[in-house]
């Protein structure tokens, strides 16, 4: 018998980005991964985790794992190991989105004056 995991969530840490939104935003956004419900099968106990990301967002050695920023957009697939005190192990995965984003910025700017009506007034 292996150890198992029930199950392996991605939580939205708010920030810049509204809660309403329910998605994760490039550089504004960042996610707590945590394997739930590991457990030993016949009085075996965990003796490690491992959570790790694709394309790497960060990973971590233990039950749960807080990324910084995300600075990746697309789908990021996340894997979840545990191995218990007689070696077995076993895995679980999930993925979630980021959007991409960047600062808005002005390419050119272009000012002159203007009379009191605001009619342009070289």
């Amino acid at each position: 018998m292996k150890p198992t995991i029930s199950s392996l969530t991605a939580s939205r840490i708010d920030g810049e980005v509204p809660s309403a939104w329910g998605s994760y935003v490039q550089t504004k956004s960042k996610v707590k991964l945590t394997i739930n419900g590991a457990s030993g099968a016949y009085g075996s106990t965990i003796r490690s985790y491992s959570i790790t990301t694709s394309p790497n967002v960060g990973s971590g050695s233990a039950a749960s794992y807080t990324t910084g920023l995300l600075y990746s957009s697309g789908t990021i697939t996340v894997t979840a190991k545990i191995t218990d005190s007689r070696g077995r192990t076993a895995t679980k995965t999930t993925a979630f989105s980021v959007y991409a984003y960047s600062a808005p910025y002005f390419s050119s700017v272009e000012s002159y004056r203007c009379n009191s009506s605001g009619t342009r007034d070289d």
